[in-house]
């Protein structure tokens, strides 16, 4: 009993030391750090439903993708790396190859939608029920996406791709 009470004060002892020998060091200069400023990316990266819900929004809820979880600065220890250019250029291979590799893979019918979330979605998900009228039997439903490099008509495009085998 007598060597287990010793091993554990060795134990803690030697930590204490540890610990305080990692504390006293000679280098005495101040620490370089590159302050993060919220207002530098937070109007950038919103969500855009969220900032224009009417008062009779009954739930909203945004899901992010991927790509927001893994690209955007949060003003973390990771917004230096997300921002540079190795970092992004690295990732923009990975859509690339995730393009080029998987998408023949894809039932002919789903690779247009596979394609656009690989490519062009750069904003969270968002959905929202709305209560327009206190007379409507059911709420009204919104959702929201931001896409990047793609303009009106070629959405539409494939939007009619989509849904047409559905026969909608």
């Amino acid at each position: 009993m007598m060597t287990s009470i010793s091993k554990r004060l060795s134990l803690v002892a030697m930590l204490a030391i540890a610990v305080f020998l990692s504390a006293c060091q000679n280098d005495h200069s101040t620490p370089t750090y590159t302050p993060v400023a919220m207002d530098t990316f937070a109007s950038k990266k919103s969500a855009w439903l969220r900032n224009h819900l009417p008062a009779g929004t009954l739930a909203y809820t945004s899901v992010p993708t991927l790509w927001n979880m893994l690209l955007d600065p949060k003003a973390d220890g990771l917004h230096a790396l997300q921002n540079h250019p190795h970092f992004i250029d690295q990732w923009q291979k990975i859509r690339n190859d995730l393009h080029d590799n998987y998408v023949n893979d894809l039932p002919v019918e789903a690779q247009p939608l596979y394609k656009l979330a690989v490519h062009h979605v750069t904003g969270p998900f968002e959905t929202a029920f709305i209560n327009d009228s206190p007379h409507a039997l059911m709420p009204s439903f919104a959702m929201a996406t931001t896409l990047d490099g793609m303009d009106q008509d070629q959405l539409n495009e494939l939007l009619a791709q989509t849904l047409q085998p559905m026969g909608l």
